[in-house]
């Protein structure tokens, strides 16, 4: 999985950045390449087929520089770790054949991603002296064919380098769903409640305006202030933020709460948590907790990372406490860190045209970021994790939903899975590299050498370290691999991780520079394997790809009972926009859906905020994904819990079905009856229906998002 991600970091502008793509798309036309392109295709095309790799690997290999004639040898090898990883995911799917499983097994023990022997194979067009000229007289490209050729294994008389694994194995997207596949004894426990009731709205609205009151950014709620502050002399109860062992949120019994809070607090080595949004008075009093927990456990390290950009107006709630805790952390290096999730490696959320116009740079000079309160790219680190010791023997992981604010997060109905063993370790190493590039790149290099000179990490610091030599010895307690600063593993010893269950756990989501988008892989998997039923409840169904897999197995089998409840969204124009762009073609083939009913309050704006779907009662995925192509494709950081369990599926499923019986709690779609914005006009001439609203709107989004149109 490591070499996975670093192998890419090498080649990542020649497999992501749509400039760099367009130019090689370029060069690769150009006439005067034509015969070297015709020839390096042709012999490499029976071992890399597809042309995402192939295109910038001839590039790569015509390149004078040999760095960079290097980097095709990366580009290579990747592949070959893609498929790895492919393989090692599908042979420990339990939905897969016990035939086709054996096979996997097969063709991974004959799979090689070995450097030095691919970097053997291509030697000869490493050292080939290519001469400017149209013609193309000799090539090194039969020499490398023939080593790759003789030196990997082969399938059915082809090279096993390009195996179709979409065409091998039943309902495999052709690609690694997950880089370590299905991981075995697990403990799963589903989370599925919190207190939302009217005495808690009551509670936290008379709160929802203290944080901005009392805190003010420009004053008391700023960094500055905080530094000036004893940490112990804010957030005083008197004021109105109760101890976390006090505050309704906290102190509930039961659920995701209570779920969170023991888990901070029987906390011994570590804690990592990366959430959206943390403020408010439920923000504060943990915040406070945390502070207690360091305090009173010298050897607990604890790192946050938080999306500072997204704020959606709530900054003047959330900020304050990140600012106290930032402030903690500078008086305090060696018991926390917190920062800044890096957002610019994200995929952007915008459809081609506006992503363009809308750069990284531009968005710098222009200063416009400075005037809104989301991401000018449409990006966010939207996770929502906390991992208890996560390097031990007895890793504790909540993968959630749940924001940890007041006015979002307190009363909203959402879910959550707390796993303990193999999976919870690896939910923490998929957020290694969140970590380093929040320090490397979002972080200034005084705080970073504070951390690795006063810190946890002191006892390796050496002066005159590289950021990331410092970055590496920071995360040192957080790494289960002991990477150095090149991001390579330096383990030699098994990972010793108890197993308390017999749960298959897989982990999916968006990574941090989007080139792990696996959350919408997962969900589309899931229904090309239901049977009997698929439940969902979510705050958003849009993504065009989880619709067309719904219709397709509800066309493929009718008696697939296919049921969904969605948020409401009662304040959009027309309400329950973008949850309405495909309702009617779900309706249309036998797929019901459902609005929950939710309690409306002018401080405290309920959210059915859930993200989850399950099948046949067997299996069911939790998160933070929405199912929305900004969320699915990779322009949020996303983090998610595929779970093979009766037991926590029944938990998901009691709720939903309890929801879907109450008029309480949901209520039917039935047809688009609202009046059309801006008394729009048919193709006709005529007053324009709902109906051919919706199409257009569907339509306009599919295609500014490359989408099918309907």
């Amino acid at each position: 999985k490591n070499d996975v991600f670093t192998s890419t970091e090498k080649v990542y502008p020649y497999l992501f950045d749509d400039t760099v793509k367009a130019r090689i798309n370029r060069w690769v036309a150009h006439p005067k390449a034509n015969a070297y392109i015709v020839e390096c295709q042709m012999k490499m095309r029976p071992f890399f087929k597809s042309k995402n790799i192939i295109a910038p690997l001839c590039y790569l290999l015509r390149q004078e520089d040999p760095k960079r004639r290097e980097l095709g040898i990366d580009l290579a090898r990747r592949s070959i770790l893609e498929l790895k990883s492919a393989l090692i995911d599908i042979s420990s799917d339990p939905r897969t054949s016990s035939s086709d499983k054996s096979t996997a097994k097969r063709y991974l023990e004959q799979v090689d991603s070995d450097r030095a022997k691919l970097a053997a194979c291509f030697a000869p067009a490493m050292n080939f002296k290519y001469q400017d000229s149209e013609e193309f007289l000799a090539s090194p490209f039969q020499a490398v064919a023939s080593c790759l050729n003789s030196n990997y294994a082969k399938v059915d008389g082809k090279s096993i380098l390009n195996l179709n694994l979409a065409k091998t194995f039943k309902n495999t997207p052709g690609h690694a769903v997950s880089d370590l596949g299905w991981l075995d004894g697990n403990k799963a426990t589903y989370l599925a409640w919190n207190d939302t009731s009217q005495d808690i709205i009551e509670y936290i609205g008379e709160k929802i305006l203290l944080t901005e009151t009392k805190y003010p950014l420009t004053g008391k709620g700023s960094f500055e202030s905080m530094m000036k502050a004893d940490p112990k002399s804010v957030f005083l109860p008197a004021e109105g933020y109760p101890d976390a062992e006090d505050h309704k949120i906290w102190s509930q019994q039961k659920g995701i709460f209570h779920g969170i809070f023991q888990t901070v607090s029987n906390a011994q080595e570590t804690l990592f948590i990366d959430i959206f949004f943390l403020g408010g008075t439920m923000g504060a009093s943990l915040a406070k907790h945390i502070i207690k927990q360091v305090e009173s456990k010298p050897n607990l390290k604890v790192f946050i990372i938080r999306d500072n950009i997204n704020h959606f107006g709530h900054e003047g709630e959330m900020r304050p406490i990140y600012n106290y805790l930032l402030a903690y952390s500078h008086k305090n290096p060696s018991r926390l860190a917190i920062v800044s999730a890096h957002l610019s490696a994200h995929r952007s959320g915008l459809p081609k045209f506006m992503s363009t116009i809308l750069s990284e740079e531009f968005i710098k000079v222009s200063g416009i970021q400075g005037h809104l309160s989301l991401n000018a790219r449409a990006t966010s680190d939207h996770s929502k994790v906390l991992v208890a010791d996560g390097a031990s023997a007895n890793p504790i992981a909540i993968v959630s939903s749940k924001n940890l604010t007041d006015v979002s997060g307190a009363v909203c109905f959402d879910e959550a899975a707390k796993v303990e063993g193999p999976a919870a370790a690896a939910v923490l190493d998929d957020y290694y590299y969140d970590m380093v590039y929040a320090l490397d790149r979002e972080t200034d290099e005084a705080y970073v050498q504070k951390l690795a000179s006063a810190g946890w990490a002191k006892s390796s610091f050496k002066s005159g370290s590289s950021k990331r030599a410092m970055i590496a010895n920071i995360l040192k307690p957080f790494d289960l691999l002991e990477r150095n600063e090149q991001g390579q593993a330096q383990r030699t010893a098994d990972l010793k991780i108890n197993s308390p269950g017999k749960t298959l756990v897989r982990g999916g989501g968006n990574n941090v520079d989007s080139s792990r988008t696996n959350a919408v892989d997962q969900v589309v998997q899931l229904i090309k394997n239901a049977k009997k039923k698929i439940l969902i409840k979510d705050q958003f169904l849009f993504d065009r790809h989880t619709v067309l897999a719904l219709i397709d197995a509800k066309k493929a089998n009718p008696n697939l009972d296919i049921r969904a409840i969605l948020e409401p969204l009662e304040v959009a124009n027309p309400k329950g926009m973008p949850n309405l762009l495909y309702l009617d073609i779900l309706e249309k083939v036998g797929i019901d859906v459902k609005f929950a009913n939710l309690a409306h309050n002018d401080k405290v704006p309920q959210e059915y905020h859930m993200k989850t779907i399950s099948a046949d009662g067997q299996v069911v995925i939790t998160g933070s994904a929405n199912k929305d192509q900004t969320t699915m494709y990779g322009a949020f950081r996303e983090q998610q819990l595929e779970i093979f369990d009766e037991v926590a599926t029944k938990v998901h499923d009691d709720v939903f079905e309890e929801h879907w019986r109450s008029n309480d709690r949901s209520v039917d779609f039935t047809k688009y009856d609202f009046p059309v914005p801006g008394n729009m006009v048919g193709p006709t001439g005529k007053p324009m229906t709902p109906t051919q609203f919706i199409a257009l709107v569907r339509n306009v989004v599919a295609v500014m998002f490359d989408a099918s149109v309907f």
